[in-house]
């Protein structure tokens, strides 16, 4: 049985998809789907500094919400909060326009930060490109 932290595996701008990565998935103690939270938002920074609303409307011309976590020694900002992949992804498409570095879809399992792979196994959805 292997330790579920040690086979997750994040690119920090690149999504990851069944067609690209094999993640070794450890489902055994979670066979009450129904206990998991799944949800997606989309990532559109990672910084080592902070950034604020006035660098993301001078830089990007964004004026939106965003969240920001720390993750691996990285500020990440997100945006959005969906049940749905599909909702995630329609959103990362919606914000291409604002330039910025290769937004994507991040997910989370109450709260834990997981791969995209792992979240649609659990959540029993289709990745969409």
């Amino acid at each position: 049985r292997g330790n579920k932290h040690s086979t997750r595996k994040q690119a920090l701008n690149e999504e990851t998809s069944t067609e690209e990565t094999t993640t070794e998935i450890n489902l055994e103690n979670n066979s009450s789907n129904e206990s998991s939270t799944i949800k997606y938002k989309v990532q559109i920074l990672a910084a080592h500094k902070n950034a604020d609303k006035k660098y993301f409307n001078h830089y990007h011309n964004y004026s939106d919400p965003f969240d920001i976590e720390n993750h691996e020694g990285w500020m990440k900002y997100t945006t959005g909060e969906f049940q749905k992949y599909k909702e995630a992804r329609d959103k990362r498409e919606k914000l291409k326009k604002y330039k910025f570095p290769g937004p994507f879809v991040t997910a989370y399992n109450n709260s834990e930060r997981i791969t995209v792979q792992e979240a649609l196994m659990i959540s029993k959805q289709n990745w969409v490109q």
